[in-house]
């Protein structure tokens, strides 16, 4: 097998300095992104918001985990920069205590190298589970959570690009509404559900020039186990619109696993992914025993071995 990178954009962003690539801001991201990295970015958002419910035994953010969903799908940003510890925003400082059931993410302009992070989101839990003053813990059985964020929370880059990511009500190229109701997830029998209604991300270039503009949703992924337990399972499915590009991608996973909990990449499992629009075929991203290493099955059945970088 040959080893590839997921990167789909060969010159890099170091975070310490400006933009120095030559990349025509005329170019969409969209267009140019490995199709490989369309699999694991759904692997990782579903990882995320996962995360998201496991409470205080979940892994936090202070090693690149978590953020390196939005942090690495900057495809001409070195990933080591995404590795540097993250004491500045950690998801314990960021996270508020609950009042009526309402807690908080709000970032602060918190620093990661050279890029801020500011706003966040706002998490609404069912009645009674979450009391004032404290902060939330994983999710039991018959309760649940929705996660919004309508202002949107952003990374700007010292050349002054941003990604910004948010639950704004919004449609997709094909004509798809998408609504502002953010993510919910909930627990029923120790088997979580998770139902993004819509998730919107959007990377605009330090001119001003959108590189991408993507939408995700799903009716609903299934999640038993955490990642910190080693018993992570993912299955189900989601759709990611591709709105420059006008293409889209309908992701099923297959008992994707995360089975180590010092591995923040699952090792086993499967996303098979079918594109319409402007792509078209099937390919399939599926996971090793070897932590960050994977095997791409290309649209002509090509197989390839690729490493991991969107860690959660």
């Amino acid at each position: 097998m040959v080893r590839t990178s997921v990167r789909a954009v060969t010159c890099l962003l170091m975070i310490t300095a400006l933009f120095s690539c030559t990349k025509d801001e005329a170019d969409s991201s969209d267009g140019a992104e490995a199709i490989s990295n369309i699999s694991e970015s759904a692997m990782a958002e579903a990882g995320q918001q996962s995360t998201a419910s496991e409470g205080a035994s979940s892994p936090s953010f202070t090693s690149g985990e978590g953020l390196s969903t939005d942090f690495q799908l900057m495809d001409f940003l070195d990933p080591q920069d995404a590795l540097r510890p993250l004491s500045a925003c950690t998801f314990s400082a960021a996270r508020s205590t609950c009042s009526s059931n309402v807690s908080t993410i709000s970032w602060g302009g918190c620093t990661i190298g050279t890029v801020t992070l500011t706003g966040g989101w706002s998490e609404a839990w069912s009645a009674g589970f979450c009391s004032d003053g404290s902060q939330p813990t994983a999710l039991t059985n018959g309760t649940s959570v929705t996660r919004t964020s309508p202002s949107g929370q952003v990374l700007t880059f010292a050349s002054g690009a941003t990604l910004t990511t948010d639950t704004v009500a919004h449609t997709t190229y094909d004509g798809t509404s998408i609504p502002g109701t953010g993510i919910t997830i909930s627990n029923s029998g120790g088997t979580r559900t998770v139902v993004i209604n819509g998730l919107h991300k959007v990377l605009v270039g330090p001119r001003g020039r959108t590189w991408f503009n993507h939408t995700l949703t799903s009716s609903g992924l299934t999640v038993t186990g955490t990642r910190s337990g080693g018993n992570r399972v993912v299955s189900g499915t989601s759709v990611h619109y591709h709105n420059l590009a006008e293409y889209k991608a309908t992701h099923t996973f297959t008992t994707v696993t995360w089975r180590a909990s010092t591995c923040c990449y699952p090792t086993s499992g499967s996303v098979s992914s079918t594109l319409e629009g402007s792509r078209s075929g099937t390919v399939s991203l599926s996971f090793t025993t070897t932590c960050g290493e994977a095997n791409f099955t290309d649209t002509d059945a090509s197989v390839s071995s690729v490493t991991l970088s969107q860690c959660n």
